[in-house]
């Protein structure tokens, strides 16, 4: 017979990894001074990860909703943004004003 107490933590152990599994990694490339996606859907407890793949620097940033910036990044460099709460907001390039990407958090 399986104690109520140690049921209760196994199914609350069970479901944070259930979240744990259910959120996703979204990568993002930079290539040619663009990102490789206009727009990107996400949900909440997802990571975009940010990739330069770029042969130039980039400086990704958000100043709306969702505010970060991840320095500056060069080629091959990585950046992660997890995605904590439903949102919409651009991403943008402080070195390419012309880089944008529009990202949905559901």
């Amino acid at each position: 017979m399986i104690n109520k107490a140690l049921a209760a933590a196994f199914a609350v152990a069970l479901a944070a990894v259930s979240f744990e599994a259910a959120a996703a990694e979204i990568k993002v490339e930079q290539k040619d001074k663009k990102f490789a996606e206009k727009k990107v859907t996400a949900k909440v407890g997802d990571t975009l990860v940010f990739v330069n793949a770029d042969g130039f620097t980039h400086n990704l940033f958000s100043k709306k909703d969702v505010t970060f910036d991840s320095g500056v990044m060069k080629p091959g460099d990585v950046y992660k943004l997890k995605l904590d709460a439903a949102s919409k907001f651009r991403v943008r390039c402080a070195i390419h004003p012309k880089m944008k990407l529009r990202v949905e958090v559901e």
